[in-house]
């Protein structure tokens, strides 16, 4: 590593360097060397695991292939000169087996239903990606001390006479070090998102799934954590191919009778957490939903509430982190994608879109003639647009650190299964709904998983039918494998009797529709600091909504509000004027647990 500072452009260069190498070798010792569990090892767990697989021959070979060449590696604590050719070599024979572990799993799992996969498969994957990212982490040593002599005398000793002499050679020297400090930080980018897609696609848990958590938070700490901006600012559209992206989809809006005093009225709500067994009794058995308001004792512990509102603490938690993004109109949309980015270039471009939608919405109140129903209903969507959204995704088990912003409620503890098919005491899945307004979910239920819906950021429309043979009928169920989801799209809320379209809902269908919202329906508006109950086998609908709407109104009873007289009056005139309040996120943050 002594030429590291010469090559790697001073200290700065040269710890980046440094970082690189312990991260490839930590992370071959978790994979190669962790501590052995009732008498085997990670890697021993791994090989049984792929010697089970009826078709895992070829990976099995690998994974052995790939323990042999990494054994020096993992156990040397580092690179001695007389040993430094032996580790180059080894670095070399581990990295094509790695590999090939890697593209054999991968092919196996996106072939045939996801579902149907052996956890194996996902395992395997997961390890080949850790030993493929530790052997090209350690080859930087490799790379770092090959780059010519004479580091001693550059770190020790006074100046060469050429730096005074020769300015452009110096310059030039300069350059080559920026390039190669940049060269290092662009390795330890490519391994965190490595690790990322491996904990996204494998490894669901266990000493392998802590294995890549350590390597990737190891692998972000060493960049700092935070994404950088890309100097564009926010609210201006980004340009792909030469070309101006996408417009934003369009403002969201309210479902035909949304909101009515009668179906709120059959939303039982409180304003402070039932005690457990209240809950269990009054809710989970009956399956009777619940809205507990904003209060000290709903969310109020969440660090969360406070946390997530800033832009800064997000980026700094998980800005260079890779998640999974839907892009399309909802999880039904048949054009959907999922697509890899970094969550900072995420939250970035939700934010982009939610600026322009409120310039869009403007616009088209400002040359509105008249027309158009009530109840919220809003011109036709375009099919044009995209909407981004990370829905359904475990982020908090993927980033720990926002993890530890929230806190597990304990209704989650408590289950309504009878004795005789209670499944294992497990943990709640938590899942994260992220996105802007007018992101939305279709109608769909949960089959026999309790929800609890809680919101951080923005608010939740949630409209919740009972489950029954009239739901049934008027809601549509599809085939599988979309069994637990509606034929009636969002935009058939939206829109009723789109005569154009011929998957739109028939007069009979909005008819029924219609009878179910005016009996049974009910729905609220889940403000920040809120959560909702949905109960097992209840349908429900979604949409983003942000918080500006609520400032506004806010601002304006403040504005009118009551006057005093006299000094009071004087007084507050008198006063320097309060600092605006902190612009609200553009975003929908939300968080679900499930649990049976």
């Amino acid at each position: 590593m002594a030429c590291a500072r010469e090559r790697g452009g001073g200290p700065g260069a040269a710890t980046a360097a440094a970082a690189v190498v312990a991260q490839g070798r930590a992370a071959l010792r978790d994979l190669f060397l962790s501590p052995s569990a009732g008498g085997e090892s990670l890697a021993d767990e791994l090989e049984r695991e792929m010697a089970g697989l009826a078709d895992g021959a070829a990976a099995l070979g690998q994974w052995r292939r790939a323990r042999a060449a990494a054994a020096p590696l993992a156990s040397s604590s580092s690179s001695s000169s007389s040993s430094s050719c032996a580790a180059g070599a080894a670095r070399r024979l581990l990295l094509p087996p790695a590999r090939l572990l890697q593209e054999l799993a991968h092919d196996r799992m996106h072939t045939g239903t996801w579902s149907a996969v052996p956890e194996a498969w996902r395992n395997a994957h997961a390890a080949g990606t850790l030993a493929a990212v530790g052997a090209r982490l350690l080859a930087m040593e490799e790379e770092e001390g090959g780059g010519g002599g004479g580091a001693a005398g550059a770190e020790a000793g006074p100046p060469a006479l050429s730096d005074f002499l020769l300015p452009r050679q110096r310059e030039k020297q300069q350059q080559q070090q920026q390039q190669q400090q940049t060269e290092t930080l662009l390795l330890l980018s490519a391994a965190l998102r490595a690790l990322d897609v491996a904990i996204i696609l494998g490894a669901p848990c266990g000493r392998l799934r802590a294995a890549l958590d350590a390597a990737a938070e190891r692998a972000d700490a060493a960049l700092g954590g935070e994404e950088e901006e890309d100097g564009g600012g926010r609210g201006k559209r980004r340009r792909v191919g030469g070309r101006a992206a996408p417009p934003p989809p369009p403002p969201p809006r309210l479902p035909p009778r949304s909101l009515a005093a009668a179906s709120a009225a059959r939303l039982p709500s409180c304003d402070r957490l039932p005690a457990l067994d209240a809950f269990l009794a009054g809710h989970m058995l009956p399956r009777r939903p619940l809205l507990v308001r904003a209060s000290a004792s709903a969310l109020g512990a969440w660090p969360a509430l406070a946390r997530w509102r800033d832009r800064a603490y997000l980026l700094g938690a998980a800005g260079r982190r890779t998640v999974p993004v839907e892009a399309g109109a909802h999880f039904l949309d048949p054009r959907l994608a999922t697509v890899l980015m970094p969550f900072g270039e995420f939250l970035r471009r939700i934010e982009e879109d939610g600026e322009e939608e409120e310039e869009e919405e403007e616009e088209e109140e400002d040359g509105d003639e008249g027309g158009g129903g009530g109840g919220g209903v809003g011109p036709p969507c375009p099919a044009r647009q995209q909407r981004l959204y990370l829905a359904q995704h475990p982020l908090l088990d993927q980033l720990p650190r926002l993890r530890r912003d929230v806190l597990v409620p304990d209704y989650c503890a408590m289950s309504t299964a009878r004795a005789d098919e209670a499944p294992a005491a497990t943990a709640p899945a938590i899942n994260a709904w992220l996105g802007g307004p007018g992101a939305v979910t279709p109608l769909h239920h949960d089959g026999a998983r309790h929800n609890l819906l809680c919101v951080v950021t923005g608010r939740k429309y949630v409209r919740l039918y009972p489950p029954g043979g009239r739901t049934e009928a008027a809601l549509r169920p599809l085939a599988a494998p979309h069994a637990n989801a509606s034929g009636i799209e969002p935009a058939d809320l939206l829109l009723p009797r789109r005569r154009g379209n011929a998957a739109a809902s028939s007069p009979a269908e909005e008819s029924a529709l219609a009878a179910l919202d005016a009996d049974v329906m009910c729905d609220a508006m889940v403000g920040p600091g809120e959560a909702l109950y949905i109960p097992p086998g209840w349908w429900h609908y979604v949409s983003s909504w942000g918080e500006e709407e609520e400032r506004e109104e806010e601002a304006g009873a403040a504005r009118g509000g009551g006057g005093g007289g006299g000094r009071e009056a004087a007084a507050a005139a008198a006063a320097p004027p309060p600092p605006p309040p902190a612009p609200p996120p553009r975003y929908c943050f939300a968080v679900s647990f499930w649990w049976s």
